[in-house]
C-alpha cells in the first residue's frame, strides 16, 4: 500500500508527504511517482489512481478539490479502471490527500467524498494508523508542518512493511513560495 499524509500547523503552513513503495510488485518508484500537481492543487495517492488526473487542471480552491473528487469518482466507475463490480461496489480502494495554497488538507476517496479533518491532519494507506499517531503527538507538541510530516513518514516506514522508499514532501506556506524536498527512510 502506501503512506500519504497531510498536516496544517498553527502558522498556516500546509504540507503533504508520501512514500514511493508500490506493493503490487514491491518495488520503488521515483520519489514523486505518487504525488501530482495541477493548477493550484497538490495531491498524493494511495491505491490505483486513474490516469485522467494528470491531464486536467484544478483551481487551488475548495471547489477545485470537489471537482477532483468528482472526477476520481467518475473515473473509478468506468469498467476499464477495474475498481467497480457489476453491482457498483468499489473493489480497489483509492484515496488521495489534497492540499492547496491556504486550504486543506483534505481526503478524497473513490466515492467522491471530501473530508476535511478538524484536527488539521490526516493520513491514508496501510501506514496511516502509525502516521496519524505520530501527527497527533506532533500536534500536541505544537510542531511545525515539516517536523510533523517527517515524524509521520518515519513512523510509517519504520513500522509498516508495505511503506518505504524515498518520500516526497511538499510544503505550501501562506507567505513563502512552494518548496519540495526529498525525504529518505530512517
Amino acid at each position: 500500500m502506501t503512506i500519504a499524509a497531510g498536516y496544517r500547523d498553527g502558522k498556516g503552513t500546509i504540507g503533504l508527504i508520501c512514500d514511493s513503495a508500490v506493493t503490487t510488485s514491491f518495488s520503488f518508484r521515483s520519489d514523486n511517482a505518487k504525488m501530482f500537481e495541477s493548477g493550484g492543487l497538490v495531491w498524493a495517492i494511495a491505491g490505483i489512481m486513474p490516469p485522467v488526473f494528470r491531464q486536467k487542471r484544478y483551481p487551488g480552491t475548495v471547489a477545485g478539490v470537489h471537482s477532483l473528487a468528482r472526477d476520481l469518482y467518475e473515473a473509478c466507475l468506468k469498467k476499464n479502471h477495474g475498481a467497480v463490480t457489476e453491482e457498483g461496489v468499489f473493489t480497489i480502494p483509492v484515496y488521495a490527500i489534497v492540499i492547496g495554497k491556504g486550504i486543506g488538507p483534505f481526503m478524497i476517496d473513490a466515492t467522491g467524498s471530501v473530508l476535511e479533518p478538524t484536527e488539521g491532519y490526516i493520513a491514508v494507506g496501510s501506514g496511516s494508523d502509525v502516521a496519524m499517531g505520530a501527527m497527533h503527538m506532533a500536534k500536541s507538541l505544537d510542531a511545525d508542518t515539516e517536523t510533523a510530516l517527517g515524524a509521520a513518514f518515519g513512523a510509517a516506514v519504520d513500522l509498516d512493511p508495505f511503506c518505504g522508499g524515498p518520500g516526497c514532501l511538499r510544503l505550501l506556506s501562506p507567505v513563502e513560495a512552494r518548496k519540495t524536498r526529498k525525504r529518505t527512510a530512517t
